[in-house]
């Protein structure tokens, strides 16, 4: 951080770079990213905080060996065990798998501006897959419950979305001409911190 005010201070003072900045052509510091090893322990530090007061856009880069890509967690006790995914600690609908934002990653060292605003356009994408938090978490447990995006299919029933049912209810075939299964069975899940956190 001290490097990062010294700059912000230094670009903030230089007539160019203000003039810059009001035409839109600049920014005093733009986007910051951090890498893969300092996002978890940035987390609770206030380095977002900190970054956006300067003006700039903290952006956390995920690992790509534990944390960035398609996880599968294991969640719930005893019958009522099952699994949850998330892409880029983000718990989705399983149906996104039918969709190129499976594949979807944080651009490689080097990477551009337009690259990384590519990433950004494509990410926000997730919204429509992602489950919702419902509530707080449990002071106590840190567990929190979700409502699946899909919690009610085209045809009016529990679960299912455009990518595995029809308007009929009817399951739609994959590549492998096998029917798809219905997603979001469950409507609600309750899910503990460290499905986020590995």
């Amino acid at each position: 951080m001290p490097l990062l005010r010294r700059i912000h201070d230094r670009r903030a003072a230089d007539p160019d770079v203000l003039a810059a900045v009001a035409a839109g052509e600049a920014f005093i510091l733009g986007e910051v990213v951090a890498d893969p090893a300092y996002t978890a322990g940035a987390v609770n530090s206030g380095w977002q905080l900190a970054i956006k007061a300067l003006g700039a856009n903290p952006i956390g880069r995920l690992h790509r060996t534990n944390q960035e890509g398609v996880r599968y967690h294991r969640v719930g006790r005893g019958k009522r065990v099952g699994e949850v995914m998330t892409i880029g600690g983000r718990p989705v609908c399983e149906c996104v798998m039918h969709t190129s934002l499976a594949a979807l990653r944080f651009p490689k060292f080097p990477f551009t501006t337009s690259q990384l605003r590519t990433y950004q356009a494509q990410i926000v994408q997730l919204d429509e897959w992602e489950w919702a938090p419902n509530g707080a978490p449990n002071a106590t447990t840190g567990s929190r419950q979700w409502i699946a995006p899909h919690g009610k299919g085209p045809d009016g029933k529990t679960g299912g979305c455009p990518h595995c049912v029809d308007t009929a209810g009817e399951a739609i075939l994959g590549p492998d001409l096998r029917p798809r299964p219905r997603c979001c069975q469950a409507s609600t899940r309750t899910l503990v911190e460290h499905v986020f956190e590995n």
